[in-house]
């Protein structure tokens, strides 16, 4: 009976242990890591589309075009574009 308890107990510490790790983890960290990207990653055709845009005045429109390709953030997107725009 006792062998049972004990267990129980290190299995239930296990448990509230997994929890409260997972609560702790910054959700929006995982979420950056998984969906970084940069200029680089975009094809040669992308970036081109991107770069006419930006030639044509249409900084937001290329922002836009960005975040579709690369699924990331708009913080993210925006940095990438004006990396991209002091190319031209």
């Amino acid at each position: 009976m006792n062998t049972i308890v004990v267990f129980c107990l290190v299995g239930l510490a296990f448990s509230v242990g997994f929890i409260l790790g997972r609560q702790s983890a910054s959700p929006k960290a995982t979420t950056q890591a998984m969906y970084h990207h940069d200029a680089n990653t975009l094809t040669v055709a992308n970036r081109q589309e991107i770069l006419d845009l930006l030639r044509q005045g249409e900084k937001i429109q290329a922002i836009k075009i960005y975040r579709s390709m690369t699924q990331c953030g708009l913080k993210d997107a925006k940095e990438a574009i004006e990396q991209l725009a002091s190319e031209i």
